[in-house]
């Protein structure tokens, strides 16, 4: 059996019986996965190795407190999907719509 390194990720999202309600049940079966969700940022963000945002959701403070924790390594998983909001700066891309115009 390959020994894996523990993992805890954060889920930030309005409702957690939303589209990502599969992949979250996937995580769980995971043993070396621990999955924290929360309606809303923590304080201590750096006890995470992976944070996993729904893009609306956060405010501009909590954007802010996002890159700082990935300039000191940690990873941020945003769900843009449709946002409204611009993706910020440091993920490097865009959101558009789908199909053809795209």
């Amino acid at each position: 059996m390959i020994a894996h390194p523990e993992l805890k990720v954060l889920v930030i999202a309005a409702d957690h019986k939303g589209p990502i309600t599969p992949w979250l049940a996937f995580l769980d079966k995971m043993p070396h996965v621990e999955v924290v969700q929360e309606s809303r940022l923590v304080s201590r963000v750096e006890a995470f190795s992976v944070i996993v945002t729904e893009h609306d959701f956060l405010s501009a403070d909590d954007t802010d407190r996002l890159i700082a924790y990935t300039k000191k390594g940690g990873g941020w998983l945003d769900l843009a999907g449709l946002a409204a909001k611009p993706l910020p700066e440091v993920f490097g891309a865009v959101t558009t719509t789908a199909g053809p115009d795209a």
